[in-house]
């Protein structure tokens, strides 16, 4: 079994920063999810609507916990 984190961490580098979702983020990311090469190489329901963005920002704090 893999001993994961309890919360999950946020990474910061000099230009980047990779932290969990936020609600404030659905907008980018259905946005993010309209291009067509994000479409074909990352497995999303297509067409991605907001509403889908906003349910994988929602459940993703439980996905982390339930994973092993």
């Amino acid at each position: 079994m893999i001993s994961w984190p309890i919360n999950e961490p946020v990474l910061v580098d000099k230009a980047l920063m990779l932290r969990p979702w936020h609600l404030d983020d659905v907008n980018s990311v259905y946005e993010i999810c309209q291009d067509p090469a994000i479409q074909e190489f990352i497995s999303i329901p297509v067409p991605f609507t907001e509403e889908i963005a906003d349910l994988l920002i929602r459940t993703s704090p439980q996905k982390y916990l339930e994973r092993e």
